[in-house]
């Protein structure tokens, strides 16, 4: 419903409101540091053994290996 005036607040249609909707609760995804140590070594061997990207290495492996549990 729109307000017939700017002083007069908008209010939702209760009907078009699913009040019995479940609430949405975060994923928690855990993956190992095994995991995450061989994925991120894997791309320490694939840039030919060159040292000073260990930390970006491990955030990326960490990230793709979520992605690729939530697309299973």
């Amino acid at each position: 419903m729109l307000p017939t005036n700017s002083h007069e607040p908008l209010t939702p249609n209760r009907s078009a409101l699913n009040l019995n909707a479940a609430p949405l609760r975060p994923t928690i995804i855990t993956i190992s540091t095994e995991a995450i140590a061989l994925r991120a070594y894997e791309k320490y061997l694939g840039r030919s053994c060159t040292h000073g990207s260990d930390q970006t290495d491990w955030l990326n492996a960490e990230q793709e290996l979520k992605i690729e549990l939530l697309q299973d």
